[in-house]
């Protein structure tokens, strides 16, 4: 999933962008560690997508729920991944993903969401109450 950056630092706009001027751009990716264990993580180009790199020191944005999230009730400690983003008017970035128990018996769909300007801090957002 790849947003231009553009739209994280002025909003929606709807200037156009000449073939030879740089564009930066912002794709969320689904990252393996050597256990298996699924996150997502945010990469970045400055060059018109042509080279990436991670962002935030190669730490994931969004990672399993932890041991406290799970005993609370978190359905998702098993790994997160598939993210697609949506950015909205107000530059706030919703990331909708796939989650996964830990015991792998349930998959679902998560929201996470920023907090407008900085898309390296995402929250889940429980849906199940309307608090979208």
């Amino acid at each position: 999933c790849v947003v231009q950056k553009q739209q994280q630092q002025q909003r929606a706009t709807t200037q156009h962008t000449r073939a030879s001027e740089a564009v930066s751009w912002i794709m969320f990716v689904e990252c393996r560690s050597a256990s298996g264990e699924r996150s997502i993580a945010m990469a970045e180009s400055e060059d018109n997508g042509k080279t990436w790199r991670l962002a935030d020191n190669d730490c994931p944005v969004l990672s399993r729920a932890s041991a406290a999230e799970e005993s609370e009730g978190a359905w998702d400690a098993g790994g997160v991944g598939s993210p697609t983003a949506v950015v909205l008017p107000s530059g706030t970035l919703r990331l909708f993903y796939e989650g996964r128990s830990k015991d792998g018996t349930c998959c679902a769909i998560g929201l996470a969401e920023s907090n407008g300007a900085d898309w390296t801090a995402l929250r889940r957002v429980d849906a199940s109450n309307n608090r979208v």
